[in-house]
């Protein structure tokens, strides 16, 4: 009666246990030193909140527990995503078995074509004591191309120990919300002025330093900040060092146009993201004309909303806006329309596009002369040659910024590439 009254953590249609059950039967089977072999499939189109798995695959699902796992156990970690758990012990033969497995799993996408993920693995002590495969199937997940199959191995591991580490100092720089912190770094990368043909302008990139790994790149760590919800207070320290290098090149003669910062559209769905904006920049005393902010498009009516009502106000201030990555993906016209984006930045796959292909070069220069006609202006990133740079002038440029003026730098090194102030 207990067991009907409460919430059933099994999954009728599918036949699988629920995430709570999993992590209480790896720390079961790490407490009696039993060893298991797992395995993992993700179906990125169904993981997300609202989606379900289609019938074909449910029943994908049922006949492989039934017919090919023996005393396995099946979990669904979320909507598009199941575990199967055995124990060695049941399984001696385990090599071969997940062998047969994969090749019929093989014949049914040949049939189903959804796209997926396949992880699989022995168990792991140190991952086990924390049951935290869910996460190491995550971190696995992110570096992984669509529709391979990957075994775990030493390098996974050792780059999910290097993860941890990483998320225990992003907590700690969150918990302490200290503007100078020494761990997050601010490097710039120049902009190109076309129409000076010099460079006063820049934009900010984000570097962690830490005492075990040295220095981070923001694909190792911008998505765990959001996803653990750190990203804002990262997003303050390095709009107060960008706001304090353009005061100290301001006082020592420079000419500085502005340098935009880098911001997550999750940061905008925060009541006090524009007061915590404007606060930084006015504690540092620059005028608000010399920030701007770089965002990349929304992908939800709510988040368009919300994104509009903070540039509007924060555009209000003199903050100008950036629409980041322009061309690599399904662009809504109609809605960049609607914001107030100063400049469009067009993704470096565009200018490869036109290296290639002279229907590209019609393509971009037509959208490029459409946005300078409705008082845009238009950034080429990925700049690396003359060539590129003569291509993308060609092509109604008004920014360029790319590895042909130079690579992101420290901040100290900035005044090099800026011109003194008449």
């Amino acid at each position: 009666m207990l067991y009907i009254m409460h919430s059933n953590p099994y999954n009728v249609k599918v036949g699988t246990l629920d995430v709570h059950v999993v992590e209480d039967m790896v720390l079961r089977l790490y407490r009696k030193n039993t060893p298991f072999i797992f395995m993992s499939l993700l179906w990125p189109d169904y993981n997300m909140e609202g989606k379900h798995l289609p019938n074909e695959i449910q029943a994908q699902i049922r006949r492989f527990s039934r017919d090919f796992f023996r005393n396995g156990v099946m979990f669904t970690l979320s909507n598009g995503h199941i575990m199967m758990i055995a124990t060695k012990k049941s399984n001696p033969d385990y090599e071969e078995w997940m062998q047969t497995i994969l090749k019929e799993f093989r014949v049914q996408y040949e049939k189903l074509r959804f796209p997926f993920k396949l992880v699989y693995g022995e168990s792991v002590r140190e991952i086990s004591q924390k049951s935290e495969y869910a996460e190491l199937i995550d971190s696995i997940h992110a570096v992984m191309a669509l529709n391979t199959i990957h075994r775990l191995n030493n390098d996974d591991i050792e780059r999910f120990s290097q993860r941890e580490y990483i998320l225990e100092q992003l907590k700690d720089i969150y918990l302490k919300h200290d503007l100078d912190d020494p761990r997050v770094l601010a490097y710039f990368q120049p902009v190109y002025d076309c129409k000076t043909g010099s460079i006063n302008s820049a934009e900010a990139l984000m570097r962690l330093k830490l005492d075990k790994t040295g220095i981070i790149f923001p694909d190792s760590f911008i998505f765990l900040a959001e996803n653990r919800g750190y990203i804002h207070v990262l997003t303050e320290i390095i709009l107060h060092k960008t706001c304090q290098a353009i005061r100290n090149l301001t006082e020592e003669g420079y000419a500085i146009r502005r340098i935009s910062v880098n911001m997550s559209a999750l940061e905008l769905r925060a009541d006090d993201f524009c007061n915590d904006i404007e606060r930084v920049i006015h504690d540092v005393g620059i005028p608000f004309e010399k920030v701007a902010v770089e965002l990349t498009e929304s992908h939800t009516e709510s988040d368009f909303m919300i994104m509009k009502e903070k540039i509007e106000k924060l555009n209000h201030q003199g903050i100008k806006f950036y629409l980041d990555d322009f061309g690599t993906g399904y662009s809504n016209m109609e809605r960049i329309m609607e914001l107030p984006f100063d400049i469009i930045k067009f993704d470096r796959t565009m200018l490869m596009a036109c290296d290639k292909d002279k229907r590209s070069v019609k393509m971009v220069n037509s959208l490029a002369n459409m946005f300078l006609d409705m008082s845009y202006s238009v950034l080429y990133e990925g700049v690396e040659s003359d060539g590129d740079e003569a291509l993308c002038k060609g092509m109604s440029a008004t920014y360029l910024q790319g590895y042909k003026y130079s690579r992101p730098i420290p901040i100290d090194r900035l005044k090099e590439f800026l011109p003194k102030a008449v």
